[in-house]
């Protein structure tokens, strides 16, 4: 089965996503000033839940 993502990319050059994760997680208690990208590493819960 081909995913919605799989399919969009097929037919489109480009893509836009919105940009609130950092907004989320700042909710969830990421400090301002850290990086969002390091919660992969430092908060993996956190971040699955943002996505669930």
């Amino acid at each position: 089965m081909t995913s919605l993502l799989d399919s969009l990319l097929a037919e489109r050059e480009w893509l836009l996503a919105d940009g609130a994760t950092g907004t989320s997680l700042f909710g969830m208690g990421l400090a301002h000033g850290d990086a969002p990208g390091l919660w992969n590493l430092e908060e993996p819960d956190k971040v699955r839940a943002h996505y669930r």
